[in-house]
């Protein structure tokens, strides 16, 4: 069986003192099999004051927290981790969940004062000539709040939207096409810009026809430009109303456009959507 041996110091004249804890419960010290040195604070534990080796498991079964830690500090912080010699494919932190189901968040951040002047619920600097953020997931980045670049903060000059996608077109009812191709669309902010071809024309144009299913309204009289045409020298005048989604087309001379054959469509407008 092992022994206990307490060992003074001949350099020395403190008194170690161990106190019982005031319980009626037996508590057990249990010591590694290992030499343990006390760090250089000695009111701290031995790892407090000095440097761990290895690695901490923390397995949290409950529905409350696994750590949590926190600072009435002002002016540090509650966590730091640096990486004194960080080398390709390492990472000061990494966080994985292979099991991961349902709507469970992987890290989820969140600041009950974010409306104070400063505040933010994630902040990112990188002094070096790296990335301040490197997304690799393909599952891409979502801001409900839009993105703001640089050290603009004004809501007006705030991104909302980008989106790409496909429109269908309807003439008006006298005339038809054969042919309907990459009618399709990008919006970047309140920016929508359309394109679209279409050939075999049939029926009467007349001096104005017109296009709808337009994938956003206008937010204002716009003329609409530009509109490449086959079979006819024109000079065109493309506009929408207030609140459309339907593009009005016609001569500006009011000339008669029923020698149409092909036409290409390449347009851009303003919505309020």
């Amino acid at each position: 069986m092992s022994k206990v041996k307490i060992q003074g110091n001949a350099s020395g004249t403190g008194v170690l003192t161990v106190t019982a804890p005031n319980t009626d419960t037996d508590r057990t010290i249990t010591l590694p099999d290992a030499d343990v040195t006390l760090g250089t604070d000695a009111t701290k534990l031995p790892l407090a004051g000095g440097t761990m080796t290895g690695k901490i498991v923390v397995d949290q079964n409950s529905n409350d927290k696994g750590v949590h830690i926190t600072t009435d500090a002002t002016t540090d912080s509650a966590i730091q981790v640096e990486a004194d010699s960080l080398t390709t494919g390492r990472a000061a932190i990494f966080y994985s969940h292979s099991g991961n189901t349902g709507t469970r968040d992987l890290v989820k951040i969140h600041n009950d004062n974010a409306a104070s002047t400063g505040t933010t619920a994630f902040n990112v600097t990188q002094d070096s000539t790296g990335l301040a953020a490197d997304f690799s997931g393909t599952g891409g980045i979502r801001s409900a709040g839009g993105i703001k670049f640089g050290t603009d903060t004004a809501a007006v000059n705030t991104l909302h939207d980008y989106e790409e996608g496909t429109w269908t077109p309807s003439f008006s009812s006298n005339i038809a096409f054969s042919t309907k191709l990459n009618f399709s669309y990008v919006k970047i902010g309140s920016i929508v810009k359309i394109t679209g071809y279409c050939n075999g024309a049939s029926g009467t144009f007349g001096t104005t026809w017109s296009v709808s299913g337009l994938p956003y309204t206008s937010n204002n009289h716009y003329n609409v430009a530009p509109l490449w045409s086959h079979g006819q020298d024109q000079d065109y005048m493309m506009y929408m109303e207030n609140g459309s989604s339907v593009m009005n087309i016609r001569d500006r001379d009011g000339a008669s456009m029923n020698g149409m054959s092909e036409i290409a469509f390449d347009c851009v407008y303003i919505t309020s959507q």
